[in-house]
């Protein structure tokens, strides 16, 4: 197989975890099922309903950008297909801003300087009809999107508390975010130059994602400023709903390539989870709980995407995922999952470390490894991402 057709393979059977060949009407773009959280990866790809953690995953749903507090960069990494070729990465450079129950999702827009995912199939050597050298090329996927989430009730306690009032107490117990995505798929396979038909294998198509999750907190013992002196253990559940829908955005085109329009299927999460935490007995101010947090916490996801082409769904293309991650003193993280695909005949175990080093949850960084199935055709593979963090407002308090 040479290399260009093994960049068009790859396109086909990408190693996109838990998104299996489709044959229904083949999905263009196959950059926009691969999910860029690692912790996701590790819990089985299922991230849609993840509220927790310190870098929620807005691009399974964008309504979880409504829980972030800071500002995020964050950079990952994947090879993919190593079995046809050995330079073809999935990389991200991704930045959140958030607060207050607001939070907003850069890569690649509004600014095209700040950030993208970009799946590189790297440089290729293009040729003739007659097989002479026609020049080096590059071929690849990028996605330039901007998100924003809104966690509603949090909004509306951030809003009591700037303007002088009682902050309402309602988003202890339950809260309601919202979330939208505008994106830029831009697929550039080859120029004129190396096709047979005398047309680039080139396309540029407007995708959106929209999402909601709802979250209820039955149990709440913990203190609200999460620090101080506690007599005994107290306890935390929460659980959550929620849905999304990926690449809604109809363009009614035949295909990207050659500029003819997108051929993009769409996605819908729907998910659920539950996690529940204990605060440790004592003292946690100072010395050691600098650095980190006296929380054990055991979460657990469930989630099933389907597919569908326009407005008809694809049968027999449902996709089942679990996941579960175990936290230790918010420092480090032991994932697990289970991905279900019958389409793709990926049945089998996702695995995951996250480590989280910070102070005073002013700045710190995380990594995050794991180890994911592929396509039936393909082995497993690895992925890894580096999160730098900074949260402004507790800093400037700290300074102050």
């Amino acid at each position: 197989m040479n290399r260009l057709a093994a960049i068009l393979f790859a396109t086909i059977v990408l190693a996109v975890p838990s998104s299996s060949i489709r044959a229904q009407g083949a999905s263009e773009a196959q950059s926009t099922f691969i999910d860029p959280s690692i912790a996701a990866a590790g819990m089985g790809h299922a991230g849609a309903s993840v509220f927790w953690g310190e870098f929620p995953n807005g691009w399974a749903n964008p309504a979880l950008l409504g829980y972030h507090q800071g500002v995020h960069y964050a950079y990952g990494r994947m090879q993919l297909v190593p079995e046809l070729v050995d330079d073809i990465w999935f990389k991200t450079h991704e930045i959140t801003i958030g607060g207050g129950g607001l939070g907003l999702y850069l890569a690649g827009k509004p600014i095209e300087a700040i950030g993208h995912l970009r799946l590189d199939y790297g440089v290729s050597e293009g040729t003739d009809a007659d097989g002479n050298p026609t020049g080096l090329f590059e071929s690849y996927e990028q996605i330039d999107q901007f998100g924003f989430g809104l966690n509603l009730v949090e909004a509306f306690a951030t809003v009591q508390r700037l303007s002088g009032h009682d902050e309402s107490q309602l988003s202890r117990h339950v809260d309601l975010s919202i979330g939208h995505t505008w994106k830029n798929v831009t697929v550039d396979l080859a120029p004129v130059s190396v096709a047979l038909d005398g047309r680039a294998g080139r396309g540029e198509a407007p995708q959106r994602d929209w999402g909601a999750l709802l979250r209820v907190t039955p149990i709440d013992g913990f203190p609200r400023d999460g620090s101080g002196v506690q007599d005994g253990l107290s306890w935390r559940l929460q659980v959550a709903a929620g849905f999304s829908m990926r690449n809604y955005a109809d363009n009614g085109g035949s295909g990207m390539f050659a500029d003819e329009g997108a051929n993009i299927q769409e996605e819908r999460l729907l998910g659920g989870s539950a996690r529940v935490a204990v605060r440790l007995a004592g003292e946690s101010v100072g010395g050691i709980w600098n650095f980190v947090e006296p929380i054990l916490a055991l979460g657990l996801t469930v989630e099933e995407a389907n597919y569908y082409q326009g407005n008809a769904k694809l049968d027999n293309y449902d996709v089942a995922r679990s996941g579960q991650e175990l936290a230790l003193l918010e420092t480090l993280y032991l994932r697990h999952g289970y991905v279900n695909d019958d389409a793709g005949s990926i049945h089998d175990d996702t695995y995951g470390i996250g480590v989280r080093l910070h102070f005073k949850k002013m700045l710190g960084a995380t990594y995050d490894w794991a180890d994911v199935p592929q396509s039936y055709l393909l082995g497993r593979n690895t992925r890894q991402a580096v999160t730098f963090f900074v949260d402004p407002i507790r800093l400037i308090h700290a300074l102050q």
